[in-house]
């Protein structure tokens, strides 16, 4: 899982309305990266280019936070935790993104609705088809997301998410 979450080739793959994604710079170590993204969500909202920094907790947590770009905020976390002795992965997703273009919140609320889950099901079926065949196992149920927090306050635009999927450990 870790793996394709941190390959840019996979991820244009499958992150919904991600139109590139170019690494710019890399810890000796690989403990940490810079990237660059563009997202296309076609006539509901401008095309919008970021870049970040992720940090790396080798198999365990990719904290990431904004450097530039089209948005005021943008950071979160990917945490992962193995569980059924190993066998399977819990992937948790935390993040909190405020663009610096006016998006109204039920636009917000719908595109994520709909992405949210499309973003864990690509994952998913892109981290089981990277598993050695003889370590496959069948498919699990699907990913569920929910609001964990809305933002107080008079802006239309911030909200929170939490994404929970199981997905097979590599």
């Amino acid at each position: 899982v870790f793996r394709t979450l941190t390959d840019c080739a996979q991820a244009l793959r499958f992150v919904p309305h991600l139109k590139r994604c170019a690494v710019l710079d890399t810890a000796p170590d690989g403990s940490w990266q810079e990237v660059d993204h563009s997202v296309d969500y076609g006539w509901l909202a401008p095309r919008a280019r970021y870049v970040f920094r992720a940090d790396y907790e080798r198999f365990e947590r990719i904290r990431f936070h904004h450097l530039r770009g089209d948005f005021e905020e943008n950071h979160g976390v990917w945490e992962f935790r193995a569980v059924k002795d190993g066998r399977q992965t819990l992937v948790t997703y935390r993040a909190r993104m405020v663009p610096a273009f006016f998006v109204p919140r039920w636009m917000m609320r719908s595109m994520l609705k709909r992405d949210l889950p499309e973003l864990m099901r690509g994952l998913r079926t892109r981290a089981e088809a990277a598993r050695p065949v003889a370590r496959r196992r069948p498919p699990l149920g699907g990913a569920g997301v929910r609001p964990e927090n809305t933002t107080h306050g008079s802006s239309s635009r911030r909200t929170r998410w939490r994404s929970v999927a199981g997905i097979h450990h590599l």
